[in-house]
């Protein structure tokens, strides 16, 4: 009896111990002349993730049509759009691979609503993606930083 619960127990201790090897723990940050713009953190395994943190939100499009009257007609819609950070990652042969992806949306709302009611440009919000893939061993205990974008850091910690 005494047999059988310590191989249960040693049994458990190996599954464990092998599932723990297979994940990381990755702390992140994406910063701007020093100032933090994103920080996180995701568990990190063979299997690929996307971690999202940011929010779809529908913003202003305008379209401009004349009719064959010579009219000038406005037509208003709205459009969904990711802003934010994305961040793909997988372990592919003792190696993290990180694709990080920054969204910036600008609205145009307050330009539209300027138009006079004779005015009209087709108008819809700016974006603007930031992208780039990464490779870290996968190791616990590295801290390490690279370029993102022009003047952005983005710094990564395992654990």
């Amino acid at each position: 009896m005494i047999i059988r619960i310590f191989l249960l127990g040693l049994l458990i201790t190996a599954t464990t111990s092998a599932i723990c090897a297979e994940r990381l723990q990755m702390n992140f940050e994406l910063t701007h002349n020093e100032k933090i713009l994103e920080r996180g953190k995701a568990i990190i395994s063979m299997k690929l993730h996307t971690l999202n943190k940011g929010l779809k939100s529908s913003y202003l499009k305008l379209n401009c049509r004349r009719e064959e009257s010579e009219k000038i007609l406005k037509l208003h819609s709205t459009v969904d759009l990711f802003a934010g950070m994305q961040i793909s990652h997988q372990i592919i042969e003792d190696k993290v691979q990180l694709k990080v992806v920054k969204i910036t949306v600008q609205p145009r709302l307050t330009e539209i609503r300027a138009l006079t009611k004779n005015e009209c440009k087709d108008m819809s919000p700016i974006v603007n993606t930031t992208a780039h893939s990464y490779s870290f061993p996968a190791v616990k205990g590295i801290n390490e930083s690279r370029a993102f974008g022009d003047n952005m850091i983005f710094r990564a910690t395992f654990m």
